[in-house]
C-alpha cells in the first residue's frame, strides 16, 4: 500500500530515472500525458509507491498507455546533450535557413539534426552557425558514417516551370527522334540511322531523358563516339 496520499520528491526523482532508463517521454505535451498517467495509475488503480522496483514492475502493464521516444529521438538526445539554451537556439535558427527536413517535420527532421549535431560534436567543434555549415557540407560530399542520409524538402515547382520543363521534353524529344546518319552526299544511311535511334539515355527516375539522349545520339550520328 501507499505510504503518501500524494506524490513525493522521492518518488518523482525515481519517476524520472525510469523515464531515462526506458525512454519514456518526460518532456512536452506527451510527458505531461505519460506523467498524468502514471500518477494516477499509482495513486488510483495500483496504490502502490513509486519505487525502481514497482515501476519495473508495472511496466508491461502501463506500456501501452505511455508515450516513447523513437530511436531517432533518443540518439539526438544524446548528440545535443550538453548544448546550452543559446547553442540550441543558434542550431534552429540555422536549420530554418536551410532546406532540410527539420525536427519539427517528424523522424527524417530529427535524423537530420542528430547527423548535423553529432558531426560537430566528433569534431569538438564549437556549436556555431559556421560548425554547422562545415558539417552539412561534409555530410553532402562525404557522408557520415553510421549515420542516416540527410534529408531534404521537396522543391516545390511553379506551375509555369512545369509548362516550360514539358516544353523543352518536347523539344528535345524532336530533336533526338530526328537525328539521322547521312553519307557526304547526304544520302540517309537506314541501318546506321536506326542503331542511333535505338540508344536511349534513362533519367534517375527511369523516364526517358531526351536531352540527354539527343545528345548521345548527335554524337553517335557524327561518329565520335
Amino acid at each position: 500500500m501507499r505510504q503518501s496520499a500524494t506524490i513525493t520528491p522521492e518518488e518523482v526523482k525515481a519517476y524520472g530515472q525510469f523515464c531515462a532508463k526506458h525512454h519514456v517521454f518526460l518532456d512536452g505535451q506527451w510527458g505531461v500525458d505519460n506523467a498524468n498517467f502514471v500518477r494516477d495509475y499509482f495513486l488510483t488503480t495500483w496504490q502502490q509507491d513509486l519505487t525502481e522496483a514497482n515501476l519495473a514492475a508495472a511496466l508491461p502493464l502501463i506500456r501501452p498507455y505511455l508515450k516513447f521516444k523513437t530511436e531517432a529521438e533518443v540518439k539526438l538526445d544524446k548528440a545535443s546533450d550538453g548544448m546550452t539554451e543559446k547553442e540550441t537556439q543558434i542550431f534552429n535558427a540555422w536549420v530554418q535557413r536551410q532546406r532540410l527536413m527539420q525536427p519539427l517535420d517528424g523522424e527524417q527532421g530529427i535524423e537530420n539534426a542528430e547527423n548535423i549535431i553529432s558531426w560537430v560534436r566528433e569534431k569538438n567543434f564549437d556549436f556555431s552557425s559556421k560548425s554547422f555549415d562545415l558539417a552539412l557540407s561534409n555530410i553532402i560530399n562525404n557522408g557520415h558514417y553510421g549515420h542516416a542520409q540527410l534529408h531534404w524538402k521537396p522543391v516545390e515547382v511553379k506551375k509555369q516551370e512545369r509548362e516550360v520543363s514539358d516544353t523543352e521534353i518536347a523539344t528535345y524529344r524532336s530533336r533526338a527522334e530526328g537525328v539521322v546518319v547521312r553519307t557526304p552526299s547526304g544520302l540517309v544511311i537506314n541501318g546506321k540511322t536506326e542503331k542511333v535511334q535505338s540508344i536511349v539515355v534513362n533519367g534517375a527516375d527511369g523516364k526517358i531523358d531526351w536531352k540527354a539522349t539527343y545528345q548521345k545520339r548527335e554524337l553517335a550520328a557524327s561518329g565520335r563516339m
